[in-house]
């Protein structure tokens, strides 16, 4: 929502989440890792503005302390 807002092209952005379940003290998702790998240039104040709405998402937020959520960019060379 951010990137369309700014005018960003995220074409070519691939995005994998990966589930990681545990069983103590019942089985449940322990972890969901996001990784998103950019197929575009952006600038710093881009990255950051990427960033910080990947990390107030509602649904990172609603999720915080039940479990671990990690979000991890990869920017292209």
């Amino acid at each position: 929502i951010v990137a369309e807002r700014k005018g960003i092209d995220l074409r070519g952005t691939q995005v994998r989440v990966t589930k990681e379940m545990i069983a103590d003290p019942v089985r449940r998702i322990g972890k969901l890792t996001v990784e998103f790998t950019l197929g575009v240039r952006l600038n710093a104040d881009q990255k950051q503005m990427l960033e910080n709405a990947a990390n107030a998402c509602p649904v990172h937020r609603a999720l915080a302390g039940t479990i671990e959520m990690p979000v991890v960019f990869r920017w292209p060379d």
